[in-house]
């Protein structure tokens, strides 16, 4: 431990990979626990971090990262598959809808972003011209979400 108070940066970084192996590849928090206990400076603790990070034997034992699966659902029809969004615009709401088989869309001025506002502004904008959609997908907006959990 002594030589850790004061070695330089190189030597300190070596000497930390050194005892991660020995203590059977300890983690960071092992690690740093140990050392907090023999009162090490705070500059060996970033090297234990480096250490522990660049292990190769630590990096292939490691759990996999969950992998990114790509999804795709294709629509043939107008009308079949509609996403709204809101989008602000300093102090304006602009309601937007998108027909995901045509990419058609339009856009209309809400007043604010209340369920009685959307569902006037969908019904102006899209169901009065192109009737009723079959699935609406909708972001997250607060207002849908409060509006779903009351039901």
């Amino acid at each position: 431990m002594k030589a850790l108070r004061t070695s330089g940066d190189v030597e300190t970084l070596k000497l930390c990979k050194k005892l991660h192996v020995r203590w059977w590849h300890a983690t960071y928090a092992q690690m740093k626990n140990i050392f907090r206990l023999a009162d090490l400076p705070s500059r060996v603790m970033d090297h234990c971090q480096t250490a522990v990070d660049t292990c190769k034997v630590c990096r292939e034992w490691a759990r996999p990262l969950s992998e990114a699966v790509a999804s795709i659902e294709v629509t043939t029809r107008f009308n079949h598959q509609v996403e709204l969004d809101l989008l602000f615009h300093g102090k304006h709401i602009i309601l937007h809808m998108v027909d995901r088989c045509t990419r058609w869309h339009a856009a209309v001025e809400i007043p604010d972003k209340t369920m009685a506002s959307i569902v006037t502004g969908i019904q102006s904008l899209w169901v009065s011209l192109h009737g009723s959609m079959s699935e609406l997908i909708v972001d997250g907006e607060s207002a849908v979400k409060s509006w779903q959990a009351d039901k």
